[in-house]
């Protein structure tokens, strides 16, 4: 559980040293993790780094400045204890508008206590991927990288009911929201300021904001941007290969991990770990990948009906039920991978390169919106479509939208879910370079087209000569033959004839025969927790047709977690 936590006083005299310990519910492993506790007259605070940073610094005092930094910042070119010190220098003299926290890159939470102006701010990184949750209790503020930590008896909270809707429609939540009315999730690019003469919350401000980047401000022919494109995206995972540091990638049979792959520094010896099915097309596709690197070790973790469960129920409590059941294939090779690295290159991002959410052009109505989000007919849902259209129009753009909210509020868990084993990601895709590049590009730039001709130009002997899983064919430079290959595909899935198994697991199936006796658990008794926010006979009816045909698996993913979530809340 690594992140910062802590809290501030009310007095001098009411808490002791181990107040953070008391008060938020930290877990550490004391082999993976190390952990600091400082206190002063103003709060208490807790930080719970990795075994590999084991002599790093992260609380710093520069006169009447007390600073704490979490994370993994990037900034320089440095990663690591440099990088952590340059964020501390940066951050010091960043007051009071912060602007200059923009210029660092990665995921980063920063603390800092002004004794002259007797603030506290707490700030995030550019993209909120570093969670950091906060409520105001009791005159205090108390403020938690993991929702986990807040989830106490000590801290009293009221449930939003609305924030279940949500979770059922979309498989995450909306905007800033948490399953609690007292507790929120702290904005991209904002800080957070506390009066501690006072004992209030003065404001939580933005620091950065991609609507001051100008739109159609690159005029390039597609050519350049190609190259530009090429080069952004070399520099962006050169940055995030530090010196002397274990590096691994998880190598699947698609495009987005492949790129990586083929874009880490030559010197940098590096394992890669896929996982599947055995037989199935990411190991078969990945094996050819690796045979192209001889400084890389490639290892295959194959699943199957006995061990697809392996921590699953622990890591839906980790995420405090902010990721469905399913979608955490992490933990299938989670447990093997911290032999082999402590810092993951992490691919999971790769729709923002390939147009999928650049180029919504969805009307900005409830009705498009509808049509475009939701997922099943059981649940009414117009209470969560409205509130995912408001954050849309909020947000003012495709691609940061996707960002913020499908990335920062989805996908970013898989990545949580490597803390607990004392592993870290670091994103590439999302690099801010890269980003702004993409988002000052005209409307009409087709971003799929030209991320495929940078493929296809740098990357001949990783996309051409090496077939995509998608369509087990080549990856080709025109839109229309890639299209095909794809429609041609699916139609002979359908019949029976792939070339590479797409799925790398079975979870119908193995839900269905191989459940653990979690569905008995978690799902059918009457008494459950779930029942108290949730209407019963619906979802009754969706367990009974999942069990008959094996259909809405994706709901029944998002059931599951949730209930084994609130179950873990009510013994807690």
């Amino acid at each position: 559980m690594p992140g910062i936590f802590g809290l501030t006083k009310r007095n001098k005299h009411n808490f002791s040293p181990q107040i953070v310990l008391n008060a938020l519910n930290i877990y550490t492993d004391p082999i993976l993790h190390r952990r600091q506790d400082i206190e002063n007259n103003a709060i208490s605070c807790s930080i719970v780094t990795y075994d590999f940073m084991q002599n790093r610094q992260v609380h710093f005092q520069q006169d009447e400045i007390e600073l704490w930094v979490y994370g993994d910042p990037l900034i320089d070119g440095y990663t690591g204890e440099k990088a952590i010190e340059l964020t501390a220098k940066l951050a010091s003299q960043s007051a009071p508008d912060f602007t200059k926290i923009a210029d660092i890159d990665g995921l980063f939470t920063i603390v800092i206590l002004n004794k002259i102006t007797n603030k506290l701010h707490i700030i995030g990184d550019r993209n909120g991927l570093s969670h950091i949750y906060y409520g105001i209790f009791n005159g205090q503020l108390i403020w938690a990288s993991e929702l986990r930590a807040l989830i106490s008896k000590q801290i009293k909270t009221t449930s939003r009911r609305e924030s279940f809707q949500a979770f059922l429609a979309l498989g995450y939540l909306v905007d800033n929201t948490t399953w609690y009315n007292e507790i929120n999730l702290l904005p991209p690019a904002s800080y957070l300021e506390w009066d501690l003469t006072n004992n209030e919350l003065k404001t939580v401000g933005t620091y950065w904001s991609h609507k001051n980047l100008i739109k159609s401000s690159i005029s390039k022919n597609e050519n350049e941007i190609v190259k530009d494109i090429a080069e952004l995206f070399a520099n962006a995972v050169k940055r995030r290969v530090g010196e002397n540091e274990r590096i691994g990638i998880t190598l699947s049979g698609g495009q987005d991990s492949r790129a990586i792959f083929a874009n880490i520094p030559p010197k940098n010896g590096f394992t890669a770990i896929t996982r599947g099915l055995k037989g199935c097309g990411d190991i078969k596709l990945a094996t050819e990948v690796t045979r192209r690197r001889n400084n890389c070790t490639h290892v295959i973790h194959e699943v199957n009906e006995t061990n697809w469960l392996t921590d699953r129920v622990n890591a839906v409590i980790a995420t405090s039920g902010q990721k469905d059941f399913f979608n955490m294939n992490s933990m299938l090779s989670l447990p093997i991978h911290k032999r082999y690295f402590d810092i993951n290159l992490d691919g999971s991002e790769g729709a923002l390169l390939k147009g999928q959410c650049l180029n919504l052009n969805i009307p900005k109505d409830l009705k498009t919106f509808e049509n475009y989000y939701l997922r099943n007919g059981f649940f009414e849902y117009s209470d969560t479509l409205e509130e995912l259209l408001r954050y849309y129009k909020q947000i003012d753009s495709s691609q940061y939208f996707f960002l913020h909210e499908n990335i920062r509020r989805f996908s970013v868990f898989g990545s949580i879910l490597g803390h607990d084993y004392g592993i870290i990601s670091r994103f590439p895709i999302l690099d801010h370079h890269l980003q702004e590049y993409i988002y000052q590009l005209p409307n009409t730039t087709n971003i799929g087209k030209i991320w495929n001709l940078m493929l296809i130009k740098y990357f001949p002997e990783y996309f051409v000569k090496i077939d995509n899983l998608d369509t087990g064919r080549r990856l080709f430079k025109s839109d229309r033959l890639n299209y095909l290959s794809r429609i041609l595909a699916s139609v002979q899935s359908k019949v029976g004839i792939e070339k590479y198994v797409l799925k790398y697991h079975n979870y119908s199936n193995w839900m269905k025969n191989h459940d653990g006796g979690l569905i008995e658990k978690y799902l059918l008794p009457e008494q459950l927790n779930l029942y108290n926010y949730l209407d019963e006979k619906p979802i009754k009816n969706i367990i009974g047709h999942f069990l008959k045909t094996g259909e809405h698996l994706r709901l029944i993913s998002r059931i599951l977690g949730l209930s084994i979530f609130l179950e873990a809340e009510k013994c807690d």
